[in-house]
């Protein structure tokens, strides 16, 4: 329940069921598939908040699918920060960390600060290995391009 907004309503009326069938980005318009992904991210977001963790990671391993690998940065990588976040809170830490080590890598990516410095990352993940070493390499990569900047 969202009692800290003194909404007292079940979950399922407050994030009700999209009546969107889980898509790939065969055969649909850009701007559908990405009204999908963002309702999967929102719901799961909203699922986190009222802790609801397995429905959270369901959701956002939903949203996941339907992204595929699309080049979109709005999809590709802004999504599935949010996605690595859901997914940090909600307890399922490794698979953040497997998500934020292929936006480090991988094109479309984000920057090494907003996976090593973001709260909403660094702190759920700051006891689990994968990202402490992941963390370090980024600001090693920052360090180095310091120069630059």
């Amino acid at each position: 329940m969202l009692h800290a907004l003194g909404v007292r309503q079940p979950i399922g009326e407050v994030l009700p069921l999209r009546g969107v069938a889980h898509h790939t980005h065969a055969g649909h318009h850009r701007d559908e598939c990405r009204e999908v992904h963002q309702s999967f991210v929102l719901t799961a977001e909203g699922a986190l908040f009222v802790a609801d963790h397995a429905r959270a990671q369901s959701e956002t391993r939903a949203a996941l699918a339907t992204m595929g690998d699309t080049p979109d940065f709005t999809v590709g990588a802004y999504a599935r920060l949010m996605a690595a976040r859901v997914f940090a809170w909600s307890g399922a830490s490794d698979e953040a960390v497997e998500l934020l080590m292929r936006l480090s890598t991988r094109y479309p990516g984000i920057g090494p600060a907003a996976i090593a410095r973001d709260p909403l990352i660094s702190m759920p993940l700051a006891e689990h290995a994968g990202y402490r070493q992941l963390a370090q390499q980024l600001e090693g990569e920052i360090a180095r391009n310091q120069d630059l900047l």
